[in-house]
């Protein structure tokens, strides 16, 4: 992991992603395919995707990523884990909007930002602060 986060902040991508997929492995490998341990490493690996300019697999990963969180099984309901969840699922589909923005997707793109507007203002409301960067 460490060699990963030291290649991606090296913008070096190609490096990171062999690391990152090393790690998915070995993670899947220990905990199974849908463990929300693996939450971190699928999200680095789509964006070093996404650095190598292959989008339509990084947007792959950060699908997966939602589909990770929003089936994850909890004992219990803390509401606090709830609202992280959909703060990293408004994050996920801005990086989404990033892989059609790459594509020149631009109606797909709008599509997914606007996603990641309902879930910061369900959460914060529509006057929040915290949409500024998304609505820009």
């Amino acid at each position: 992991m460490n060699l990963a986060i030291f290649n991606r902040s090296l913008k070096q991508f190609g490096e990171s992603l062999m690391m990152w997929k090393r790690l998915e492995q070995l993670q899947k490998f220990l905990y199974g395919d849908d463990n929300y341990m693996l939450l971190y490493t699928l999200k680095n690996i789509g964006t070093c995707y996404l650095g190598i300019g292959q989008s339509d697999t990084a947007r792959k990963y950060f699908l997966d990523c939602i589909s990770l969180i929003q089936n994850a099984k909890s004992d219990t309901v803390k509401e606090d884990l709830i609202v992280k969840d959909k703060e990293e699922i408004a994050q996920l589909n801005q990086n989404i909007y990033l892989t059609y923005v790459s594509d020149r997707k631009y109606i797909e793109a709008i599509e997914s930002s606007e996603k990641a507007i309902e879930i910061i203002a369900e959460i914060y409301g529509s006057r929040s602060k915290r949409l500024s960067s998304k609505l820009y």
